[in-house]
């Protein structure tokens, strides 16, 4: 797992963050609203796709 300060989207500003992403019951983001300014998209998908490796090698 990445520390949040290394992500992608921590360089978006936490307006947009609340703004755009969308969240389950226990606060973790899940995804983003359609509306979303393409930046903001790209940031969550690159953050995911490391997530996503890291959880393959058994990085928890």
């Amino acid at each position: 797992m990445m520390a949040y300060s290394e992500s992608e989207l921590a360089k978006i500003s936490m307006e947009d963050f609340w703004k755009y992403a969308i969240f389950d019951e226990w606060g973790i983001i899940i995804g983003v609203k359609e509306d979303a300014p393409a930046e903001f998209k790209e940031a969550y998908e690159h953050d995911k796709k490391i997530e996503e490796e890291a959880w393959a090698k058994g990085i928890d």
